[in-house]
């Protein structure tokens, strides 16, 4: 699908094609056990000679771009590919000789490539302005939050996005937080000036929670604060409604970094144009063999960033 998306860049429609995707096969073939299997792997695994990767090692592991690569080193990388590619295929042809239901199934598979390629290159119209206004709007209510956890700590907090300070505040024990202080230096010659120097200002907690058992971290004093450990808790009183506002907190931090800040943010990354996001459509990522979605997730979005995804078509039909 990668392919067909950069032959459809420029110009070549493979939509009227056979399609046979070596990747997904092998991903059919070894049971779902091996996620987005590379030409290498699948060519060593069968007893075929690989592609070089002396190429990748020159140049695009070091950040030179493919149109800034010597054509004639392209040409000679793409060579060994396609013999790869090819002697790959003739195998799986012969191994699914034997296996025509297996072989249907890879069929089947690979011309679905046809369309989900053609999902992704249509895409998404996203509301990018109404994306902000929803995450502004979370934003608002993050400070909320965080106005009501500072009512009810001891101490003041400094980052709410730090599990050290969750963990201080929750399980107690003592931040070390990062200061700066002035100080008298005396010169050789009697001056005296102020300066100024980093220090450490350690803030105490009491205990609010018991950590639960195996949650402790290599950093000592400290515990684990994610949701899974958090929703676990036994807690009462005002560690229990610092808890459900971590919770929330959380919840809506993922949501605005994830999808209403995020998408933007994806969009102007990935060079994206007329308001459409192109996420992935993978097929050799579930163990269970089902389609998942990337960059976006578009499987699982929240009911406020589906009112971001705008119909192309007329409302009459």
């Amino acid at each position: 699908k990668f392919d067909i998306s950069w032959l459809r860049r420029y110009g070549i429609s493979c939509s009227y094609m056979r399609c046979w995707d070596l990747q997904l096969v092998e991903f059919i073939i070894t049971g779902q056990n091996n996620p987005f299997p590379s030409l290498d792997a699948t060519c060593a695994r069968v007893g075929i000679t690989g592609k070089s990767d002396d190429l990748a090692k020159r140049y695009w592991d070091n950040g030179v771009d493919t149109p800034d690569i010597p054509e004639s080193e392209l040409r000679d990388y793409l060579e060994g590919d396609l013999k790869a590619e090819w002697a790959l295929f003739q195998w799986q042809m012969a191994y699914l000789k034997d296996h025509p239901q297996l072989k249907r199934i890879c069929w089947d598979a690979c011309q679905d490539l046809l369309v989900t390629q053609e999902m992704e290159h249509n895409g998404l119209f996203y509301d990018f302005e109404l994306s902000k206004q929803i995450g502004d709007q979370y934003n608002d209510r993050i400070k909320q939050i965080d106005q009501q956890l500072m009512g009810l700590v001891s101490q003041p907090v400094d980052n709410w996005n730090s599990g050290d300070w969750v963990s201080c505040v929750l399980y107690g024990g003592i931040y070390q937080l990062d200061i700066e202080e002035e100080f008298e230096f005396q010169y050789k010659d009697g001056r005296v000036a102020t300066k100024r120097r980093k220090a450490k200002c350690p803030i105490t907690f009491p205990r609010l929670v018991e950590p639960l058992k195996g949650t402790g971290l290599k950093k000592q004093g400290f515990w684990e604060v994610n949701e899974g450990v958090l929703k676990r808790l036994k807690a009462k009183g005002t560690a229990k409604k610092i808890i459900e506002l971590m919770l929330e907190r959380n919840k809506i931090e993922k949501k605005v970094g994830t999808y209403f800040y995020g998408i933007p943010k994806l969009y102007g990354e990935m060079d994206w144009t007329n308001n459409l996001i192109h996420g992935q459509l993978n097929h050799t990522r579930a163990k269970t063999g089902r389609l998942s979605s990337s960059n976006p997730n578009q499987q699982n979005l929240d009911p406020d960033v589906r009112k971001c995804i705008k119909t192309r078509f007329p409302i009459s039909i």
